[in-house]
């Protein structure tokens, strides 16, 4: 038998290959009765296997016939294979990505009625200020773990814990923990932008400042703020941002 290399295959060989295809046939289906199986002339898929083995034999017999039509054969044999999988894998679902409100909820101790109106809050800033909410998302996981009254030792209030001394500006109100989170994603998206659109430099900036990040300082603690930020699930269980 010759090795199969479909690229071997050439004009001619095809050319050949289509004029002998009808008497090849027939003279499988003779040789598959002759190893004492019954032809039929609707063969059906599952029998495909016993045709090709009945051919193999008539090649043998006359290997004069063999080099084109066996190559052709095992590449039909190997395309078709080839399409049967490529079916197949496509038929696998996708894997369901979960809301935002049930991973809030899910992580976090609070009711879904809340865990959605969070999500509305992450979701809705995240869209006005281009920053992904899956991010977003863990910024406030990190910094407020949720909660809508916190104050640090710094003076920085509400879930993306602010200082009004420096954010107020903006004219948010700080207080109210929708606005909070949008003046947080605005905050958050101005950084990234002066980092030349990149997010660890710009959570590096949030946790630290950014002239620091800028003059090249608070390396450690804003690699650590970076890495809970990965850690987050949002982040963890969504792939990244």
């Amino acid at each position: 038998m010759h090795s199969y290399n479909p690229h071997a295959l050439s004009l001619s060989d095809l050319l050949v290959s289509g004029l002998l295809a009808a008497a090849i046939t027939l003279m499988g289906i003779l040789a598959f009765e002759q190893d004492g199986r019954s032809a039929h002339p609707g063969l059906a898929v599952a029998d495909e296997t016993g045709l090709l083995s009945a051919s193999g034999h008539l090649w043998e017999t006359y290997p004069w016939l063999q080099p084109p039509m066996e190559n052709l054969a095992r590449l039909w044999a190997a395309g078709r294979h080839e399409t049967l999988s490529g079916t197949e894998s496509q038929e696998t679902p996708p894997a369901e990505t979960k809301p935002l409100y049930d991973l809030i909820a899910e992580h976090y101790p609070m009711g879904m009625e809340r865990a959605r109106q969070f999500a509305g809050w992450i979701e809705g800033a995240a869209d006005t200020y281009e920053v992904p909410a899956e991010l977003l998302a863990a910024v406030i996981a990190v910094e407020s773990s949720f909660r809508v009254d916190v104050r640090s030792s710094v003076g920085a209030v509400g879930p993306a814990q602010l200082r009004p001394e420096y954010w107020s500006e903006l004219g948010y109100n700080l207080n109210d923990p929708g606005e909070n989170i949008r003046a947080g994603a605005r905050v958050l998206s101005n950084y990234y932008h002066l980092c030349e659109s990149d997010w660890d430099c710009a959570l590096r900036a949030y946790n630290v400042g950014i002239t620091r990040v800028m003059n090249g300082g608070g390396g450690a603690a804003g690699e650590r703020y970076v890495s809970r930020i990965s850690s987050a699930p949002f982040v963890a269980e969504g792939g990244g941002w």
